[in-house]
C-alpha cells in the first residue's frame, strides 16, 4: 500500500494546543499545523519543539482576532480547519459541571474566531459532561450560532473512545464538528481507527520495550536514557519509528532513535512501595485512588490534575502493572497514542499535565481523515521534506505572568482583612460577630478591588487551606488569636474561632503542633518574641519556669547559647545549638532548637536530618504560631527515629 499525500497539505490551526496532541493527530492525516496558540508558556515550548516548521503562539484566545492571526499565518490561503478543545473543569464530570465557571466563557471566544477566520471546517472537543444537566445549554448555543453564521453541525454530537481508534486508553471524550455550507452538508464521525494503523495493544504489549528505569538511579536526576530492548508488538514498532504507519502521513521526524525521552523517576517512600507491591494488577491501591495497570488490559483515563492558577495538584497516576512506581512520563505517552520522537516538557509535572490534557492523536487522526473526505483535493507520493528536531524547550519571553503556583498569595489576606476587621472590635479585644457568609466575601472582594475570578462557596476556604502559606492567609486574624474554622449546612461559610479550635483551615501541619488548645495556653511574662535573632530570645523563652516545667519536668534549668543560627532549610527559622543544665546534679548536655512558623514546620524527617547533621540526640522545636502564640515541641532519639517527648503551648502577656 502506497501512501498519497494531500497537494498542497491543508493548514490547520490548533487554538488551546497544549503539547500538540490534536495538532499531531491532524499532521498525521496529512495536514499542516500553521499555528498553535496556548496561554501556558510550557505547553508552547513543548508545541514549538515538536512543530518547528509552523508557529507557536503564547496568549490567551481572548486577546485575539482574525487580523492578528492572519498576520501570524503571513498567507492569504483560506483556512482549511481550526481546531481546539477549551477547557473543560467547566463541564467535566469530576466537577461541578458550573455554568457560572468563568473558563465556559473560553468556548464563546472560540467560536468566534471560528467565525471571524471563516475556515472551511472546525472541531471542538471537550469532556461529555458539556451533555450533561445545564450545561448542555452552552453547546445548543454553539449550534445554534454556528447554523446562523453558515455552518452546518453534524448531529447528534457523538462520544469518541480512544480505545476504540487503537489506543490501549478508555478515554471517552465529546467532539462537534462544523463545516461550511458552501464546502459540505456534514462532516461523518469516523467509526474506529485508520486502515494501516497497528491493532489497539494491551498495556504490557504497548510499554514492554521501554527502558526499566529501576537498573539507573541517574534517572532520578535525568530525563534520557538509551533503549535496551528491541519492540515487540506491531504498535510499538511503530512507536520506535521501527516500522512505517501507512495511516501516518506526518513530516518525518529526524532524531536520535537510540534514545528514549520521558524516563525521569520518581521517589517513592517504603511505605508506599509496600502498598504498590501488595495491590495486584487491574486494583486500586488502598488509600491512594491509583490504579495498578493490569498488563492484558488497557489504561483508564489518563488525568491532568490541575494548572498553576489551581494549585499545580498531580493527577493520580497509574502504578505500572510489573514494578512498584508510578508509570513514566513516557510510558504515560505510549499509553496514549504518542510517538517515541515526540517530546515533552522535561519535568515530570508538567509532562504528566500535558499528556493528560491532550487529546490521542490517532482519535485526531481519524477525525481528519473525514475532514478530508468532504475537500477536493489533488494529491501525491511525494514524501515531505524531513524535519530535524531540537533539544531545547525555550519558554516564550512574553508569556503571561500572572500564572503562580497559588495566585490568590496576594489576593486572599486583604479579603480575609476586610472579613476580620468587620467581625473583631480591637478596642475591647474580642468579636462582634463571628460569623461570615459568602455574600459577606463578595462584598469583602468588592470593596477591597481584589481580583479573585474563580471564588466560588463551596470553594473560597478550601483555596486557604491549600496554600502553602495558609498563615500568610489568615495573618490579619491570627495575629489577635484567631483563625477561621469551616462551617456547613447553612448560609454561614466560616467562623473566627480562638486559634487552637480543632479543625481550623491550618490544621494540617506535618508534626501538629494544633494538639495543643492555644487558647489554653500558660502564661509567659514576655513582651515579644524573637525567634530569629541571635538567640538570645530563644534563651528567653526556654528560661521561662513554664516551658522548663512543660518540657523537661524541671524548674533549675541553666541554658547557655553555644552556637547559630543556621539555616534550617524551611521557608522561615533556624538552627541552634543551646547548652543545658537540669540541675546541679545533671550533667551539662547539648541540644539543637529549631525555630520556625507555623506553616514552615518542619516534618520529623527533617528533624532527623537536623540531629544527624548537629550530632544531637536531642532536638527542641519553637514554634511561632501567632504573634503572641508559641508552642514548644522536644524530641529525642533523634540520630535514628525522633520521637516526641513533650510539648507545651504559651501566651506572651506583657
Amino acid at each position: 500500500m502506497q501512501r498519497t499525500y494531500p497537494k498542497p497539505r491543508p493548514i490547520a490551526i490548533d487554538f488551546f494546543c497544549g503539547a500538540g496532541g490534536m495538532s499531531l493527530g491532524f499532521e498525521q492525516a496529512g495536514f499542516d499545523i500553521a499555528l498553535g496558540v496556548d496561554i501556558d508558556g510550557h505547553h508552547v515550548a513543548t508545541h514549538d519543539r515538536n512543530f518547528p516548521y509552523g508557529k507557536s503562539l503564547c496568549a490567551s484566545i481572548v486577546d485575539l482576532d482574525a487580523k492578528r492571526v492572519r498576520a501570524l499565518l503571513d498567507t492569504d490561503r483560506d483556512i482549511d480547519v481550526v481546531v481546539g478543545g477549551p477547557p473543560c473543569q467547566g463541564f467535566s464530570n469530576m466537577g461541578l459541571r458550573d455554568l457560572k465557571d468563568p473558563r465556559n466563557s473560553l468556548i464563546d471566544h472560540y467560536i468566534r474566531l471560528v467565525l471571524e477566520l471563516r475556515p472551511k471546517a472546525f472541531v471542538m472537543e471537550n469532556v461529555p459532561g458539556l451533555l450533561a444537566g445545564e450545561t448542555r445549554k452552552i453547546l445548543e448555543a454553539v449550534f445554534r450560532v454556528a447554523k446562523e453564521n453558515g455552518y452546518n453541525v453534524t448531529l447528534p454530537v457523538q462520544i469518541l473512545d480512544a480505545a476504540d481508534f487503537g489506543v490501549p486508553q478508555q478515554r471517552r471524550r465529546l467532539f462537534l464538528f462544523g463545516v461550511r455550507e458552501d464546502v459540505a452538508s456534514e462532516i461523518a464521525y469516523p467509526a474506529g481507527k485508520c486502515a494501516g494503523q497497528p491493532d489497539r495493544p494491551t498495556v504490557i504489549e504497548a510499554i514492554a520495550d521501554l527502558p526499566i528505569v529501576e537498573r539507573s538511579e541517574r534517572l532520578f536526576r535525568e530525563n534520557d536514557t538509551r533503549y535496551l530492548r528491541s519492540p515487540e508488538s506491531d504498535y510499538a514498532r511503530v512507536a520506535r519509528g521501527a516500522t512505517i504507519d501507512q495511516s501516518d502521513l506526518s513530516r518525518p521526524r529526524v532524531w536520535d532513535s537510540n534514545f528514549c525521552t520521558g524516563c525521569l523517576r520518581t521517589r517513592h517512600s517504603a511505605k508506599s512501595i509496600e502498598l504498590y507491591e501488595a495491590t495486584p494488577p487491574g486494583e486500586t491501591v488502598p488509600g491512594h485512588k491509583l490504579p495498578r495497570l493490569h498488563p492484558k488490559g488497557i489504561c483508564p483515563t489518563l488525568r491532568a490534575g490541575s494548572d498553576s492558577t489551581h494549585g499545580s495538584y498531580t493527577a493520580p497516576r497509574p502504578i505500572h502493572p510489573k514494578y512498584p512506581r508510578c508509570i513514566t512520563s513516557r510510558e504515560a505517552a505510549r499509553l496514549h497514542g504518542f510517538p517515541d520522537w515526540f517530546a515533552f516538557y522535561p519535568l515530570k509535572w508538567h509532562a504528566y499535565r500535558q499528556i493528560g490534557n491532550a487529546v490521542c492523536p490517532p482519535v485526531a487522526r481519524a477525525i481528519g481523515y473525514a475532514i478530508r473526505n468532504v475537500f477536493a483535493e489533488r494529491t501525491t507520493a511525494v514524501i515531505p521534506t524531513a524535519i530535524a528536531l531540537g533539544n531545547a524547550f525555550v519558554l516564550p519571553e512574553d508569556r503571561p505572568r500572572t500564572l503562580r503556583r497559588i495566585p490568590q498569595i496576594r489576593q486572599f489576606p486583604p479579603v480575609v482583612a476586610h472579613l476580620f476587621e468587620r467581625a473583631f472590635d480591637r478596642n475591647r479585644k474580642r468579636l462582634r460577630k463571628a460569623t461570615f457568609t459568602f455574600d459577606d466575601v463578595r462584598k469583602a472582594i468588592a470593596e477591597t478591588g481584589v481580583n479573585l475570578p474563580w471564588v466560588r462557596e463551596d470553594t473560597f476556604l478550601g483555596e486557604i487551606t491549600r496554600s502553602r502559606r495558609v498563615d500568610e492567609m489568615l495573618a490579619a486574624a491570627t495575629q489577635f488569636g484567631y483563625s477561621i474554622l469551616p462551617c456547613t449546612g447553612s448560609k454561614v461559610i466560616g467562623r473566627f474561632v480562638p486559634v487552637g479550635t480543632p479543625g481550623t483551615l491550618e490544621e494540617k501541619d506535618a508534626l501538629y503542633v494544633r494538639v495543643d488548645a492555644i487558647h489554653e495556653a500558660d502564661k509567659l511574662p514576655l513582651r515579644s518574641l524573637n525567634l530569629n535573632g541571635n538567640g538570645w530570645g530563644i534563651i528567653a523563652v526556654l528560661t521561662q519556669r513554664a516551658v522548663q516545667k512543660k518540657l523537661w519536668d524541671s524548674q533549675d534549668c541553666v541554658f547557655g547559647l553555644v552556637d547559630g543560627p543556621k539555616e534550617n532549610g524551611q521557608r522561615y527559622g533556624s538552627v541552634y545549638t543551646v547548652s543545658i543544665r537540669r540541675s546541679p546534679r545533671f550533667a551539662t548536655e547539648l541540644t539543637s532548637v529549631i525555630t520556625c512558623k507555623a506553616a514552615a514546620l518542619p516534618s520529623k524527617s527533617r528533624i532527623g536530618k537536623i540531629g544527624k547533621q548537629q550530632q544531637s540526640e536531642n532536638v527542641t522545636v519553637l514554634v511561632a504560631a501567632t504573634r503572641k502564640h508559641v508552642v514548644a515541641l522536644r524530641f529525642d532519639n533523634c540520630l535514628t527515629t525522633p520521637r516526641e517527648i513533650a510539648r507545651g503551648a504559651f501566651e506572651l502577656t506583657l
